[in-house]
């Protein structure tokens, strides 16, 4: 009995409804191990985004470190500075102290002044006693010579007038002894003769005494000529001396009146100088207290802050926490409930082979009871008529359900590429979130090295104010020294002012260039000082701004770290309800395995259905 085309046909479209549901099957497996792939990858994100969230605390946990490091260095810093304010102010010397210093030198100086005056007085005093002594000297030996002239004049005279006399008398005598007898005369011509002679060897030996005595008078009085006129000179010498060394007196005396009063009126600048620096000193104290409170201020006010932070930080934390413990409870319940589900396709795999071998062994018994039974066959033409019937009803609804199933699925399948999209998305947005935190990290390590690097500089700069202050108190004690030794160089002056005086000069010339010197240092000093206290000012100013961005920084990072959490816990939010779409399509699948499984022996509506699905599948 030949077999009807329609059986044929319909034994065709139960192979090809065979085959459609074989291909159906391995679409689900490939959509399936699709679907389980992309679990797995989602999995794997969210385990990178812990790592990163991980690391973003790690990160945190470093910035708050060293945030507390800088906020414990400047407290150090600060200390530092107090501690180094108050040995300034101990080292300084009060104004009081300056001043009764000062009065005390001037007072020795006065009084080194008064006394070389008095001396040099005492010495003018001598001189013209000397002087005046010399001159009566000299009026005594003159008037002495004068009476040695005159007693020479006078015995000279005398001894005229005696010789005159002693020749008269022999004349007499003569003429006597012409009148009185020869012999007699003769006798007494001798006699006479020989008293005239003996009168004339007297004569002779008293002459030969006077001139003698003449001679010796003469020589003593060329001597005291010659003396007188060596102690004129000597005396005229010393009168010249004395004036010209009165007049040098008077000229250093003016000179050193005249470079007491320079000295006078430097130290005088140097006292309004100092003055001025201890002013200078005081406003910088109080300049350096103003920074100081505005500082401790700014501390305690970024302690607030930090302590504020830090709750809030802690609190964040402490929800972040509670939500990733949320999060990592869901994960490990979709974890539980994905293998229960992969586990419950597998089995559906595994029965839909089954059915698959039965359908197959089926297909095969009808192929041998059709050969076999081909008149029977034709007794149930009418019942096959009627089941085909059956079966287009059932297909036209299966086909509507089909439809609706696949729009369904097609609806499904759009949305769940939507959420993949917006969970890429997500992550990719998290990358970035972590990028700019890593690089705000980054800047914020190399802030704090420039601040370090600041820091460092600015206690440099104090250390070289301080060192430059303590040059200037060294300045100031040498300067001191100097006056001292000046003062004491200058009594030794004027006690030794004739053997000393070019010595003198030169002390003065040094000690004039010494005070420009230091005048020249103190100004320097005071520059430097300037500069430097307007660079510890510009170094305040410039910490506090870096404080203050150091807290908006710090209040971004942590908004964005919040953002960032947040967006976190929206995507975990969004990947939940991506998983329970999934769960939701695994149970559709599961249905619809289900469907196929129990119309296996009859006919598949699914072999059109595949030509939708698969493109979409694709």
């Amino acid at each position: 009995m030949a077999v009807s085309p329609d059986v044929v046909d319909k034994l065709k479209h139960s192979l090809d409804l065979a085959a459609v549901l074989k291909d159906e099957n391995e679409a689900y497996r490939e959509n399936f191990d699709r679907l389980r792939r992309e679990h797995e990858q989602l999995k794997e994100r969210y385990e990178h985004i812990d790592r990163e969230l991980e690391a973003a605390n790690d990160e945190k946990e470093q910035i708050e470190r060293q945030t507390r490091e800088t906020v414990q260095t400047l407290q150090h810093t600060i200390e530092q500075r107090q501690q180094e304010l108050r040995e300034v102010r101990a080292q300084i010397v009060p104004p009081a102290t300056i001043a009764r210093e000062r009065l005390d030198a001037q007072q020795q100086q006065d009084e080194a002044h008064a006394a070389r005056l008095s001396g040099l007085v005492e010495t003018v005093a001598a001189c013209r006693a000397e002087t005046q002594a010399a001159r009566r000297t000299a009026a005594l030996l003159q008037t002495q010579l004068d009476e040695a002239h005159k007693a020479a004049a006078l015995a000279k005279e005398e001894a005229q007038h005696q010789q005159q006399i002693a020749v008269r008398r022999l004349e007499d005598q003569i003429a006597a002894l012409q009148v009185h007898d020869p012999d007699e005369q003769e006798a007494a011509d001798a006699e006479a003769l020989h008293r005239a002679r003996r009168t004339a060897r007297d004569v002779q030996m008293q002459h030969a005494a006077l001139l003698d005595e003449n001679k010796e008078i003469r020589a003593q009085k060329e001597q005291l000529r010659v003396q007188l006129e060596q102690t004129l000179r000597t005396h005229q010498r010393q009168l010249t001396d004395a004036h010209a060394q009165h007049k040098l007196v008077i000229a250093e005396k003016e000179g050193m009146a005249a470079k007491v009063h320079g000295l006078e009126e430097a130290g005088m600048v140097a006292q309004r100088r100092q003055e001025e620096l201890l002013y200078e000193i005081e406003d910088l104290k109080n300049h350096l207290a103003k920074s100081t409170h505005g500082a401790e201020d700014a501390q305690q006010s970024h302690q607030a802050a930090m302590q504020n932070l830090k709750l809030q930080h802690a609190k964040a934390s402490q929800e972040y926490e509670q939500t990733l413990r949320d999060l990592r409870d869901k994960i490990a319940s979709y974890k539980t409930a994905a293998a229960t589900a992969q586990a419950q396709i597998h089995d559906l795999q595994t029965q839909l082979a089954g059915k698959e071998a039965e359908r197959m062994d089926a297909v095969r018994l009808a192929r041998e009871d059709e050969r076999q039974t081909t008149a029977a066959q034709e007794v149930q033409i009418n019942s096959l008529q009627q089941q085909v019937d059956d079966e287009r009803r059932l297909r036209l609804e299966a086909e509507e359900g089909a439809l609706a199933r696949a729009n369904g699925a097609q609806h499904e399948l759009h949305t769940l590429k939507e959420a993949h999209s917006q969970v890429q998305h997500a992550l990719e947005r998290a990358q970035q979130e972590l990028q700019q935190l890593r690089v705000a990290h980054q800047e914020r390590g190399m802030r704090c090295d420039a601040h370090e690097a600041q820091h460092a500089q600015t206690a440099a700069a104090l250390r070289e104010a301080r060192e430059a202050l303590a040059a200037w108190q060294a300045r100031e004690d040498a300067l001191t020294s100097q006056n001292a030794a000046l003062v004491a160089q200058h009594e030794a002056t004027t006690r030794e002012w004739v053997a000393q005086h070019a010595q003198l000069r030169s002390d003065v010339q040094a000690l004039e260039a010494q005070l420009e010197a230091g005048a020249a240092r103190r100004a320097q000093d005071r520059a430097q000082q300037q500069q430097h206290v307007q660079q510890l000012t510009m170094e305040n100013t410039q910490r506090l701004q870096r404080i203050r961005d150091l807290e908006s920084q710090f209040e971004k990072a942590e908004h964005a770290w919040l953002s960032k959490t947040r967006a976190q816990a929206s995507a975990l939010e969004a990947s939940n309800a991506q998983l329970a779409a999934l769960q939701a399509q695994v149970a559709d699948e599961q249905k619809k395995a289900d469907k196929v499984s129990s119309t296996s022996t009859t006919y598949s509506p699914y072999g059109e259905v595949n030509e939708i699905i698969r493109p979409l599948n694709q």
